[in-house]
């Protein structure tokens, strides 16, 4: 894929060859004329994302057969279609020889001169004609659908060499159409993107930082470009690493000690007076350091420095895995310092920081500034640290991993990738020291850029011709942006904002993440003060600032356990998920929520559920165990319409997360919490307006209603959605089958019952007839006299078919395993959630 950027020093090797299968009936063949022309009609469904994964799972394709149509269709059939009489066959086909011989593989090496020899006339066409603007999206619609339906052992290869030539065509009529919509984007996150992380490991990365980022990048271009760029750490290694978790990153406080600039140096720490250190925080002031070229400080003497109005300084921000930390003294090695003061005059050159007595820099740095010791000196510096950031002339951001690399030697992407997929990007703390910063400076090893020289590079490219490049700038703006947000007014900075900028960051101490959440959000609160509760507390005070979200009920990772506070995040850190993924925006909402002693009040529509007394005579072999019931979705019978609906996990439920923490099933909470439940409907997108379709909300149980508000605590977020035509039919007469048992088993047994009551005979009491051999029955039956049943279940069911999942169906409905929606209630119905 030769149309795909590489980093300084990269090159193609045999890994990204990708083979050529493809046939040349499609020559002359419309785009979308071409699958009902192969018998793939199913490919052009516009309804339901996955109808071709599961129509193939169904009937299954033989995989050489279905690498050899999506290849035709989807690369070749789509430049065909795109390009027009420019295009020809064998422009993208070239003759690779090895030593086993001759082979044809794909070349995209034309792709970009007849991209931009397209993209005038294209555009005009674009401009004058909605009609074929429509035809293009239609198009690309299609791949983004069909090209990831497959699974392994389909070659990768092949799904991506269609995702990155689909992805430059759609990012080229993007900008240049400028037509009022986008084309389908982000076409690398639907990829399996194991042969781009494997390369990243054999290139040096660490595992969760390649893991990391191929999650952080959505493009196929950004994803290749990290793939052929080496990374080199030399200060640690990255071995016990794994894609959850980089152990290198991480530091054990009671063991850390400041490590020395060379593995083999031993000099002797120096340290600040800890006495003078805490004396200038007692009065209010900020501590600074100063670096004097005399004497003194050959012989390794740093001086304290009261900080004026008028001081300008250098903030430096770093990763204490790096080394420049210690958490028992006020003291660093001396190489570290004799360090620190070159760099502090190389990034200080030119600048006016000086005063009448020494010509020295002054700068702050936490290892020496705040006190290690606790007491109120160290309380008083962390609820400084916004302040002492924001006010700094510069702020300096040290990380080894890219002070390795000289920035004069690599393109602005290269540059921009090494410092948004850096470790001093995935620390908690980081995140506020560079966004409060007037003046970011990231430091790599000939010169310090700028975060400005990165903006200004980003928009240029965006601006320009260069169709190649824009997909890097979609994936690369964004990380800017978590710093710049903060810049102006922050009582605009939301919830949302927030969580997506701590969604892959990690801190040492977990009562941290608070004091630093304070400060990104403005709280004026230092919670430092606070022994316990500081969570909470942040909690509280961004309700009373009317900056939480009414949506934030409907988060699906771990909560708070403190009572009126078990509906917010326990952490926004580490989350595989984004917060605004499962919540509102603040500004899609009416009004932003409430909180009261019970919890957090919010107005949403709902749906009243309730549960069918089970059965009392059921025999134990069909109880399922609660670990089995886990997983099992709820099915939801209308009481007036009889429509059945279905109760779901989101798709990214990890239900052995669920098992760990011993979390009760949605279908266990129904039976077993002895309370009315609800079903409180999060907002559907201002696009949609069908329930249909799926829609999120949070599953509770009503403890009172007092005032006209629902008390609820909440117990699971769940998808609700409607069954199929054809599950409709299915459960109609599963549903039937069940009612007819259970009044005749009813009949039969009430002698049985009354007889074992009286007994208190647990074992006779279940001895009842072989349901299971009458279920079985039942169903065989139903599938002679309903012909439509066998196709209808084909349709419905993926994981299991034919009469052994209409059997479990119809157990389910016996066993009462199933709610009824008795009311729904509208959008003004408030609730207070716990």
């Amino acid at each position: 894929m030769e149309h795909l950027r590489l980093p300084r020093g990269a090159v193609l090797t045999e890994v990204d060859l990708v083979p050529y299968v493809a046939d040349k009936d499609y020559l002359g063949v419309p785009f979308l004329s071409y699958p009902v022309q192969k018998g793939f009609s199913h490919a052009l469904s516009i309804s339901g994302q996955s109808e071709f994964r599961v129509y193939n799972t169904l009937h299954p394709t033989p995989v050489p057969d279905l690498e050899r149509f999506l290849q035709t269709w989807l690369f070749f059939g789509l430049l065909q279609e795109v390009l027009g009489p420019s295009y020809c066959h064998e422009d993208f086909v070239r003759v690779v020889r090895d030593s086993s011989g001759e082979r044809q593989v794909l070349t995209t090496n034309k792709l970009l001169p007849l991209l931009n020899q397209w993209v005038p006339s294209a555009t005009e066409r674009a401009r004058s004609s909605d009609a074929w603007c429509n035809h293009l999206a239609t198009c690309l619609n299609a791949v983004a659908r069909s090209f990831a339906v497959q699974d392994a052992p389909f070659n990768p290869k092949i799904s991506f060499s269609i995702a990155s030539t689909a992805e430059l065509i759609a990012g080229a009529a993007t900008h240049f159409f400028k037509v009022g919509y986008r084309f389908v984007h982000a076409w690398g996150e639907t990829l399996s993107k194991s042969s781009q992380i494997q390369q990243m490991y054999s290139n040096g990365w660490c595992k969760n930082e390649a893991h990391v980022s191929s999650k952080k990048f959505a493009s196929t271009q950004m994803l290749h470009f990290l793939s052929k760029m080496l990374k080199h750490d030399a200060y640690r290694s990255h071995q016990a690493c794994q894609p959850q978790q980089c152990i290198a990153g991480q530091i054990d406080l009671a063991t850390y000690e400041p490590k020395h600039r060379d593995e083999n140096c031993d000099c002797t720490l120096i340290s600040v007076e800890e006495e003078k250190l805490n004396n200038i925080l007692e009065q209010g002031s900020l501590p600074l350091l100063r670096f004097r070229k005399d004497t003194a400080y050959d012989n390794g003497h740093i001086e304290l420095v009261v900080s004026t109005e008028t001081s300008s300084y250098i903030a430096l921000s770093h990763v204490w895995a790096d080394g420049l930390g210690n958490p028992h003294n006020n003291a660093l090695p001396r190489c570290q310092i004799l360090w620190l003061h070159g760099l502090m005059g190389r990034s200080n050159e030119g600048s006016d920081q000086h005063d009448e007595q020494d010509s020295g820099s002054l700068y702050w740095l936490d290892t020496l500034c705040c006190p290690a010791k606790p007491g109120l000196g160290k309380t008083t510096t962390l609820g400084m640290m916004k302040n002492i950031y924001k006010n700094a002339s510069h702020v300096l951001v040290l990380d080894l991993s890219l002070q390795a690399y000289n920035v004069e030697e690599m393109c602005m992407f290269e540059a921009c990738s090494r410092v948004f997929s850096s470790p001093w990007l995935r620390r908690l703390w980081t995140l506020q020291e560079g966004a409060f910063a007037k003046s970011l400076l990231i430091q790599f090893r000939d010169r310090p850029i700028t975060l400005a020289e990165i903006f200004t590079s980003l928009k240029d490219t965006f601006k320009s011709e260069v169709c190649q490049d824009r997909e890097l700038v979609y994936d690369l703006a964004p990380h800017y942006r978590a710093f710049s947000n903060y810049v102006g007014d922050q009582a605009k900075v939301d919830l949302r904002l927030v969580s997506k900028a701590l969604r892959y960051r990690s801190v040492s101490v977990a009562t941290d993440e608070p004091l630093c959440l304070a400060n990104l959000f403005d709280l004026n609160v230092n919670l430092a003060t606070l022994e316990t509760g500081r969570m909470e507390k942040m909690w509280q005070l961004l309700s009373l600032s009317h900056r939480v979200p009414s949506g934030i009920v409907f988060f699906e990772g771990p909560k708070m356990k403190q009572k009126g506070y078990r509906w917010a995040p326990a952490t926004l850190l580490g989350l595989e998920f984004r917060l605004e993924s499962h919540t509102v925006s603040q500004s899609d909402l009416p009004e932003c929520a409430t909180l009261n002693p019970n919890g957090l009040v919010v107005d949403f529509a709902g749906i009243l559920l309730s549960a069918p007394k089970p059965l009392a005579y059921l025999r134990p072999e069909l109880q399922q165990s609660r670990e089995a019931l886990l997983a099992r979705t709820i099915h939801i019978r209308h009481t007036h319409t009889g429509r059945w609906w279905f109760l779901s996990y989101p798709p990214h439920t990890d239900l052995n997360y669920m098992k760990r923490l011993q979390q009760r099933s949605l279908y266990l909470s129904l039976q077993e919490d002895l309370m009315p439940h609800a079903f409180i409907l999060s907002p559907l997108p201002k696009r949609s307006h069908s329930i249909g379709v799926g829609r999120r909300g949070l599953f509770a149980a009503i403890s009172e209603i007092v005032d006209g508000i629902h008390y609820v605590q909440g117990r699971i977020c769940a998808v609700l959605k409607e069954h199929t035509t054809a599950y409709q039919e299915v459960l109609s007469v599963a549903d039937y089958i069940a009612r007819g048992l259970q009044q005749n088993e009813a009949t039969n047994l009430v002698p049985l019952v009354h007889q074992v009551k009286s007994q208190n005979d647990n074992e006779s009491y279940l001895s009842v007839p072989n349901l299971t051999t009458k279920l079985e029955a039942a169903a065989h039956e139903a599938f002679e006299n309903h012909p439509g049943l066998k196709r209808n279940l084909e349709e419905i069911s993926v994981a299991g078919s034919g009469e052994g999942y209409f059997v479990q169906l119809i157990e389910d409905l016996y066993q009462k395993r199933y709610a009824v929606m008795d009311e729904i209630l509208p959008e003004t119905t408030k609730w207070c959630v716990d």
